[in-house]
């Protein structure tokens, strides 16, 4: 986990596999993935998804965090796998808030094109498929200090990157951020 927790540069590239799809994160270097994000496969007509988990390595024994969709539309909440809170995820008309225990709020506005059009109308883009092709940046401060950015390259597979400025924010939630950008935008 110490491993996860000092990188100040996360790399998430998305990926399909036989355990279900989600993101390989590695740090931006030629070292391989630090964590793996994944949403295990489920059988069609499914009415509740599962959660993503979050891990260091591919066994059950390596997962550090699950993270889902609870409460309203927009929220997502992180976890340890025993259900121990880490964090929240709020979005609200291209505002993001990340709340960790004992920490400032972090809160993130999109940047660029891409971020004016998601704060104006976030359901005309999503509605005509523009969320997937159209890349963004999300600054996000706490306190008034940078806190991280996450960047997401053009195009139907883009990557995100994310640069962190706040070494106390915990990696488990930013990566969880990752999932809920996925999701809601």
């Amino acid at each position: 986990m110490e491993a996860l927790q000092t990188r100040m540069r996360l790399v998430a590239r998305p990926v399909k596999d036989s355990a279900g799809h989600g993101f390989d994160v590695d740090g931006g270097d030629a070292d391989g993935p630090v964590a793996y994000i994944r949403q295990p496969r489920t059988r069609p007509g499914r009415p509740v998804r599962p959660p993503f988990r979050i891990s260091l390595g591919p066994g059950e024994d390596q997962i550090v965090a699950v993270a889902g969709g609870s409460g309203p539309v927009g929220a997502f909440t992180v976890a340890t796998p025993d259900g121990a809170g880490i964090g929240s995820i709020r979005a609200e008309k291209g505002r993001w808030e990340l709340h960790q225990p004992q920490a400032p709020v972090v809160v993130g506005v999109g940047r660029g094109l891409a971020g004016a059009v998601r704060r104006a109308d976030a359901s005309v883009v999503s509605g005509l498929g523009l969320s997937v092709v159209l890349p963004f940046r999300i600054e996000f401060t706490a306190d008034g200090h940078p806190a991280c950015t996450i960047a997401r390259s053009a195009g139907p597979r883009g990557h995100y990157t994310i640069d962190i400025g706040a070494p106390w924010l915990d990696r488990r939630l930013i990566l969880g951020t990752v999932i809920a950008l996925s999701r809601f935008t």
